[in-house]
């Protein structure tokens, strides 16, 4: 990690925290798949035994998708936990109308069972 600048290294802890991966390997292959304007010594080359420049270019391309595929990920994610506390909150009210309960149960028993395992849910 002293290899890399203050704020990379707060982006790899954060990484590593996100993924609950605290190995040397990941935070090697992170720090690796840094781009050079990062690096402590961008005038030093990155290597690795057994990886070619171009692995190691490869590797930086790859892991700056994987940041912003995370990153969009953590965007939706308070919107998806909302929507699906409201969708649960609605079946659990759906479930004790016993008219809508006779219905599925006697008509779509195999969307009914799947309710009820959502309105038994606790934690998403």
């Amino acid at each position: 990690m002293k290899r890399v600048t203050g704020v990379r290294q707060i982006e790899i802890a954060d990484l590593m925290v996100s993924v609950n991966n605290f190995t040397s390997g990941y935070a090697e292959a992170l720090v690796l798949g840094t781009p050079k304007d990062q690096l402590a010594n961008p005038a030093e080359p990155k290597k690795k035994e057994g990886l070619s420049a171009e692995e190691i270019a490869r590797m930086e391309h790859e892991i700056e998708a994987l940041k912003q595929d995370l990153k969009a990920v953590e965007e939706s994610y308070g919107e998806n936990v909302l929507n699906l506390t409201c969708a649960r909150a609605y079946i659990k009210k759906l479930l004790e109308n016993g008219r809508v309960v006779r219905f599925l149960s006697g008509n779509y028993s195999d969307i009914f069972s799947q309710f009820e395992s959502i309105a038994a849910t606790e934690t998403l």
